[in-house]
């Protein structure tokens, strides 16, 4: 039997390239398909829950090779599995979780490229100082070739990773601020999509608002 294979050392080379697709969806599907049967399980770990999902769908695309003439129409089949974790604690919440997205094109692109992964991670957490005062943290990862979220007609394989926070205290009864600020990195793979498309934006946004509450009123 062939040796097993160090799945640290495979996630490595995936991240560089280096692991066919076909081995990358055996690798990733069995190890998800492992702990996500059955599906939308559910299991207790610490102050939390890892909860398991699969997941089936399609989309219709109209111009699958991202070009003014000659387009090409496609459907396009997602299969997907996922864990994700959450805490159940009064003042502290974390979120963990991470997809695996296998999209398969029914027609190809015209670019020898019918099928793709797609990674997406995330991680959350906040922390409520009092019932009027939080802090929000959140980070989102994603890995992907699709042309839906791409930006080059090369069909790149690219990275998008977002960081962002939000303070929120309450003013009054009803009149709250916060500070909502975010950084996110656009990564592409290929040397020419890097040099024109890599780049990473700043965003920090002061709001001033006016909060209106449900009142239940007897009769």
């Amino acid at each position: 039997p062939e040796p097993a294979r160090d799945l640290s050392s495979v996630a490595r080379n995936f991240i560089k390239g280096r692991v066919p697709i076909h081995s990358s969806i055996v690798l990733a599907a069995s190890a998800i398909a492992a702990l996500a049967a059955p599906a939308n399980a559910q299991w207790r770990v610490g102050p939390g829950a890892v909860h398991t999902t699969l997941s089936a769908g399609g989309r219709y695309d109209d111009n699958i090779s991202l070009t003014s003439s000659n387009r090409k129409g496609t459907w396009v089949s997602a299969y997907g599995a996922g864990l994700n974790y959450a805490t159940e604690q009064a003042k502290n919440e974390i979120k963990l979780d991470y997809k695996l997205l296998y999209l398969k094109y029914d027609r190809g692109s015209g670019q020898g490229f019918d099928r793709t992964l797609q990674h997406s991670a995330g991680a959350a957490f906040a922390h409520h100082f009092s019932e009027d005062t939080s802090l929000e943290l959140k980070d989102s990862f994603s890995r992907s070739r699709d042309p839906a979220v791409s930006e080059t007609t090369s069909l790149s394989l690219h990275n998008d990773n977002e960081a962002s926070g939000l303070i929120q205290a309450m003013l009054g009864v009803r009149v709250y601020s916060n500070l909502a600020f975010s950084h996110r990195l656009y990564s592409y793979v290929d040397p020419q999509a890097a040099a024109s498309q890599n780049r990473q934006e700043f965003r920090v946004t002061p709001r001033l608002g006016y909060r209106i509450r449900d009142e239940v009123r007897p009769f």
